[in-house]
């Protein structure tokens, strides 16, 4: 179930869900639900206006919900700007992902306007629609995260998003003298991880270019990066396959020891896994190894 709520044309990359919560207080401009629109022939409500359809390509579905001039009247000094809020309302744990305006495939929400205008001249009494659609400006969304508990897990992902470093020591015999063939990062969850049972998302295991702790830089390369898909509501072990890193480490022996742990996209949802850190001796993070000692070659 969606909820429409309109929000003031003001708001921005400052706004707070403070700011924004008398907004959601009242009654919605629009109450829309997704699984009865979907039943309908043709996907249509032939009584609101409201229509939604499922793109064959990427597979998203395209949401049209109709409102008449009562309910959004066109305030002309405002050249027809509006601001939406919009609030996912389920008998069960639900989310739902809109697409943005940074989204080169769809570009966003859009709004259009449908002007009916009088164009009688003389005998001419002909009324002429005319429709105008308009772009997304601005869109984000807003949270109010639980306080986080004062725990020394590692804490990856949520809202605002956590990262999570991880100091590895590795022997100096495989670093150096060694072909590494293979690493897994073995991480185990301190509890379920949390989110929306659609919201699963993925972990990446960076390396770094200097270790100045929580301000590290990553590197930001495909192949200095290792990832793995983490389950909403799973507590199994994580396992991470860090070969590229430790391979990366072996090469050039400058480089810090250190694997940083992110979600993918960080900030885009609220979902968060939290592990077990070191000091948890039967649950600490640890690194398998596979390696190749170097051939000892005899003396002739």
């Amino acid at each position: 179930m969606l909820n429409l709520y309109q929000l003031p044309d003001t708001i921005d990359s400052t706004t707070t869900f403070a700011d924004v919560a008398g907004a959601f207080s009242g009654a919605p401009l629009r109450t829309v639900d997704i699984d009865a629109l979907l039943a309908k022939p043709g996907g249509i409500d032939s009584t609101t206006g409201d229509s939604i359809a499922t793109d064959t390509t990427t597979h998203r579905l395209i949401l049209k919900v109709k409102f008449d001039s009562l309910q959004l009247p066109y305030v002309a000094a405002d050249s027809g700007k509006l601001g939406f809020g919009i609030r996912v309302g389920a008998t069960t744990p639900a989310s739902v992902s809109f697409s943005t305006r940074e989204d080169p495939t769809s570009g966003g929400s859009t709004v259009t306007w449908f002007m009916k205008v009088d164009s009688i001249k003389g005998s001419d009494t002909t009324l002429v629609r005319e429709r105008y659609p308009r772009g997304t400006r601005f869109d984000t969304y807003v949270f109010d995260p639980p306080v986080a508990p004062l725990d020394s897990t590692l804490a990856v992902g949520g809202a605002p998003s956590a990262r999570s470093i991880l100091h590895v020591t590795l022997p100096r015999g495989i670093r150096d003298s060694s072909q590494i063939i293979r690493g897994t990062l073995l991480l185990v969850p301190a509890v379920p991880a949390r989110g929306a049972p659609v919201d699963s998302f993925v972990l990446e295991a960076h390396t770094v270019l200097a270790d100045f702790g929580a301000k590290s830089p990553l590197v930001l390369d495909a192949t200095r990066t290792d990832t793995t898909m983490i389950r909403v509501g799973a507590t199994d072990t994580v396992r991470i396959e860090v070969t590229n890193l430790l391979q990366f480490w072996s090469a050039d022996t400058t480089r810090p020891a250190v694997i940083l742990l992110r979600s993918q996209e960080e900030g885009a949802h609220p979902s968060e896994v939290r592990f077990y850190p070191s000091k948890a001796a039967a649950y600490r993070p640890s690194l398998r190894v596979t390696y190749a000692p170097r051939f000892p070659f005899g003396v002739p």
